[in-house]
């Protein structure tokens, strides 16, 4: 990484939540729902309360429990809630102001990824109660918000297929559909907002087609993704992180 930008990066993991909330763009901010009152708080992992990480920890296991159990990274709470709550990790939360509690998070770290600088998200999760509303969205839109305002490259995820799948041919922009059936949903919400396959991702450029002449084959073998694999590593670039 030039010196630059591991400058960058160095003051984006020392910079303080009003720091990172001053990144934010006030629309991006604003959040309307039927219910009303939820506001957007920016914290570290090691200042969140006790009730706090407990609300945090009720909406992940909610969404994510089955799904863990069945995959290769196994379920284990408590290797789990380390990583969740690790001393470099940041929240983005989404509270009640009636009841107080938290709706839905983004969790992230600040990375480095090969030469890059990268907002790397680990959980963004919406309790079911406030599905559809545009969270899931409007969490995503800041992480792009503070990763193009500290002078960053990409915002960067890891998603479960969901199943073991054979290679699927896609094309850059990565057309998913018919395919990865238990993680469905998730996988085409970072598909509509612009996320493809990083080069860091298992099977990234392992099976390329035959030339056929057909320039619509070009390049699609960067769109395979790993049989033997149950994740994939998505990103996407600020450069295109604009509404």
């Amino acid at each position: 990484m030039k010196e630059d930008k591991h400058a960058l990066l160095s003051s984006s993991v020392e910079a303080s939540p009003e720091e990172l909330a001053a990144s934010i763009l006030p629309d991006d901010q604003e959040i309307h729902h039927p219910s009303g009152g939820l506001q957007i708080e920016l914290g570290l992992a090691s200042s969140l309360s006790v009730a706090d990480k407990d609300d945090i920890w009720k909406i992940f296991a909610n969404a994510m429990q089955e799904m863990y159990e069945t995959s290769s990274f196994c379920w284990n709470p408590t290797k789990k809630k380390r990583e969740m709550f690790h001393k470099l990790g940041r929240f983005i939360l989404v509270r009640s102001k009636k009841s107080t509690k938290i709706v839905a998070f983004t969790s992230f770290r600040f990375e480095e990824e090969e030469e890059y600088g990268v907002v790397y998200c680990y959980e963004l999760h919406v309790s079911p109660a406030f599905h559809r509303c545009g969270l899931g969205r409007k969490l995503t839109q800041m992480l792009f918000d503070i990763c193009k305002r500290r002078g960053l490259d990409k915002v960067m995820l890891t998603v479960f297929k969901g199943t073991i799948c054979r290679n699927y041919p896609a094309p850059r922009h990565l057309s998913f559909y018919g395919s990865f059936k238990a993680n469905e949903t998730a996988i085409l919400f970072y598909q509509s907002i612009g996320f493809t396959l990083d080069p860091s991702s298992p099977g990234y450029g392992a099976s390329l087609p035959v030339d056929d002449g057909d320039d619509d084959w070009e390049d699609e073998g960067r769109g395979y993704v790993d049989e033997e694999c149950d994740y994939m590593i998505l990103s996407r670039s600020v450069a295109l992180a604009t509404h």
